[in-house]
């Protein structure tokens, strides 16, 4: 008769954490706050000021020099709808993930890119802006 071969596996793999979601258990939570408060300042900001903004503005600068770098004023918001979309990302992922350096990266990444285009979307306001 043959045996059976077992492998054991000596180190566990721990992924995904076993406990009831709370936002409070990833690490320097208030970054992600910061995030979420930039993305949502980002997109008000753009709505109350299109009354000073012309029709169409440039957004997308790494297009060639033409019509394709415009869009309406209104698509001014873009920046911070991919920036609520990153930290929702980012937060869930930081929450799935049982590594504390990861889930640091994540939540640091999420307000880099939140404060980013916070500064773009403003600075674009105020090239274009008539105040």
């Amino acid at each position: 008769m043959a045996r059976k071969k077992t492998i054991k596996r000596t180190v566990p793999i721990k992924i995904i954490k076993k406990s009831k979601f709370s936002i409070k258990s990833i690490p320097l939570v208030r970054f992600l706050y910061a995030a979420f408060i930039l993305g949502l300042l980002n997109i008000i900001t753009t709505l109350l000021l299109q009354n000073f903004l012309p029709p169409e503005v440039p957004l997308y600068y790494g297009l060639a020099k033409s019509q394709e770098q415009l869009t309406t004023s209104f698509g001014l918001i873009t920046p911070g709808v991919i920036t609520l979309g990153v930290a929702m990302l980012n937060t869930s992922l930081a929450y799935v993930l049982g590594n504390n350096f990861l889930q640091k990266i994540l939540v640091l990444s999420a307000f880099s890119v939140s404060i980013i285009s916070f500064i773009a979307t403003i600075e674009i306001i105020f090239l274009v802006g008539s105040f």
